[in-house]
């Protein structure tokens, strides 16, 4: 694990954590120029609750690594026109420098937290990046990659959408479950005259049978005896 005599006495280490400015507002809330992106010198030293010489004596001990991480001195025309543009807004919060000033962005800011030994808010800060950088060792959270196949591209959703629209909607009453679609295929001609000679035959035995019971039925009434002898009760 990285200790806090480490990062004070590294600078390749300290490099190492100069994107992780959200440090800052975590310990305590840094204010900003107007333009929202830059400090001066003496609201540096409000920030860490130090003297405002201890910042510029940091400054003259480190300023190649300082300025590396966004540090500005800015003087004449450049300082006239920012002097106009953000400023002079607010003339009284701000001291009007005369012949130069010194711009800090919140990595550099954070780059003295990093520097400053007799700080309590730079201790603060550099505590909770040790102890972010230690979770993120100890708990490391991995995501898998995904896969272009995983993911459908739009032109294939609005094809399939196109597609989806294009098919026409059958107008075919839905099926009853009760009722049983039939899938024969159509009978040959060998099958129909199979069929035709079944009902011929039908037929005939039909017929020959009704014929049959007619020839009993008359022979019966005529071995019967005539109406003459019948009794006279039944004539």
């Amino acid at each position: 694990m990285i200790n806090e005599v480490a990062l004070v006495e590294s600078q390749a280490l300290r490099q190492s954590f100069t994107e992780r400015t959200e440090a800052l507002d975590r310990v305590k809330a840094l204010s900003l120029l107007p333009d929202g992106m830059h400090v001066t010198t003496a609201m540096v030293a409000v920030y860490f609750e130090v003297a405002e010489t201890v910042i510029n004596n940091l400054l003259s001990r480190h300023r190649e690594e300082l300025e590396s991480n966004g540090l500005r001195v800015i003087r004449g025309a450049e300082l006239q026109k920012f002097k106009e543009l953000t400023l002079s807004s607010c003339p009284r919060s701000y001291p009007q420098p005369r012949s130069s000033m010194a711009l800090w962005p919140r990595r550099t800011v954070l780059n003295v937290a990093m520097l400053l030994r007799d700080s309590e808010v730079a201790q603060r800060v550099r505590t909770y990046l040790l102890d972010v950088e230690h979770t993120s060792r100890t708990h490391p959270v991995v995501n898998a990659p995904r896969r272009d196949s995983d993911v459908e591209s739009l032109d294939a959703r609005a094809s399939r959408d196109s597609a989806r629209r294009a098919s026409p909607v059958s107008s075919a009453p839905p099926s009853s479950p009760y009722s049983t679609p039939s899938s024969r295929p159509p009978a040959s001609s060998s099958e129909n005259s199979s069929a035709s000679a079944r009902t011929s035959s039908r037929s005939r035995r039909g017929s020959s049978g009704t014929a049959s019971s007619w020839a009993v039925f008359s022979t019966r009434r005529s071995s019967g005896p005539s109406p003459e002898s019948w009794p006279p009760s039944t004539r």
